[in-house]
């Protein structure tokens, strides 16, 4: 759930819900006894926000490096603390010019792959289109913290 405190945050939303929705994302406008009906722990004074049914949490972490290993099982070759300078291809092949990370000389190396994979966060965006593609990535904004929850009237005050 996306929170406003104020309408020009929320009308500033309302747009931005308008183009994640061009992208396939469903979200819907609530009113602040919704979202109190959604999280009964949330408390303040709002003026309105967006609520989508699909959102989950999970470990990133945990969730990229089994990504990893399972490309890796599939024979996929990964490059890490790579810095790209530039990205191109043709018919035949794709290719990179990068800089390795702590390289002494710092020279740039261009490799040719059979096929390039873009997972650079909201930097996909520029990356791909240097590829001919257009990548539908937009940042937003979040907050992600652990309590320890070491009591019962804690335990009972959290979340589900």
């Amino acid at each position: 759930m996306h929170i406003y405190r104020d309408k020009a945050g929320y009308d500033h939303a309302t747009k931005v819900s308008q183009l994640l929705s061009k992208g396939g994302l469903e979200r819907r406008a609530v009113t602040p006894d919704e979202m109190r009906a959604i999280e009964p722990t949330l408390a303040g004074s709002y003026y309105g926000g967006f609520y989508t049914e699909s959102d989950a949490t999970g470990d990133i972490h945990k969730f990229t490096h089994g990504l990893a290993q399972a490309a890796e099982r599939r024979g996929v070759t990964l490059k890490y603390g790579h810095s790209v300078q530039d990205i191109g291809a043709d018919e035949q092949h794709a290719w990179i010019t990068a800089t390795l990370e702590g390289e002494a000389d710092g020279e740039p190396v261009r490799e040719t792959f059979d096929s390039v994979v873009v997972c650079a966060g909201v930097g996909s965006r520029a990356l791909a289109a240097k590829l001919g593609d257009r990548v539908n990535i937009y940042p937003v904004k979040g907050y992600s913290i652990t309590v320890q929850l070491d009591d019962a009237a804690s335990q009972q005050a959290a979340p589900p």
